[in-house]
């Protein structure tokens, strides 16, 4: 990718609000990554593309991975408790008012 999806200072900011490895049942969908994840959300936002489109080198495993802990996240909050982190950031950086 040309260039990030996420800078790291917010990276670090919101990586304790990220849960562990959502569940999931075994023989299903594999396991992602939580960064791995964020990104594909982002990028997927970002570019309009569907699921089965992401690329894999985005370290995405399956987009039913994706869209499952996804889906997790809104279960258990985490979309809320990060908007207010990024709304803090953009707005310590001046890119809000």
């Amino acid at each position: 990718m040309a260039r990030l999806l996420l800078p790291g200072d917010l990276g670090v900011a919101i990586a304790p609000l990220i849960l562990a490895p959502w569940p999931h049942r075994k023989g299903r969908h594999r396991p992602i990554e939580n960064r791995a994840a964020l990104t594909c959300f982002l990028f997927r936002l970002r570019s309009g593309l569907s699921w089965d489109m992401l690329p894999a080198e985005m370290g995405r495993g399956c987009e039913m991975s994706c869209w499952w802990c996804l889906r997790y996240w809104q279960e258990v909050g985490v979309w809320v408790r990060l908007h207010q982190v990024l709304l803090k950031h953009v707005h310590a950086t001046g890119d809000i008012d």
